[in-house]
């Protein structure tokens, strides 16, 4: 595994070795890679993984039920429709902000947190097209 991956011990790794692809794996879909690719972990977990192309981020969520924490990738394409969205949403509920705050959470409070709080390096990536 990377010298990142190992470095972090509260990681259950054994639990989704058999997923991970590592550098030297002939059959990598990303020739170029420099990491283990997280993109297989995300699959064998059933989790929504959304692909395309250009650079992303790679944060981190614990799954409720096994309280595992796992990289998800957030195309910054992705992100920008997401914040565009919100924007539109909060616009039109300007007047209502009071109302509508005890449902807004922030990121953190759903379980994520960037991976570079955890890591000086993060996970970086780009996502290829497939």
């Amino acid at each position: 595994m990377s010298g990142n991956m190992e470095q972090r011990t509260d990681f259950q790794w054994d639990i989704l070795e058999e997923y991970l692809r590592k550098i030297d794996e002939p059959r990598r879909i990303y020739p170029n890679g420099k990491k283990i690719e997280v993109v297989f972990t995300i699959k064998a977990l059933n989790m929504l993984l959304l692909r395309t192309e250009g650079p992303g981020d790679i944060n981190e969520v614990t799954l409720p039920e096994s309280k595992l924490s796992v990289p998800v990738i957030q195309p910054q394409k992705l992100m920008a429709v997401v914040r565009r969205r919100m924007l539109h949403l909060l616009r039109l509920h300007r007047d209502y902000g009071t109302d509508l705050k005890p449902y807004i959470e922030k990121a953190s409070e759903l379980g994520f947190t960037k991976a570079s709080e955890h890591l000086k390096s993060g996970w970086n990536c780009s996502i290829q097209p497939p």
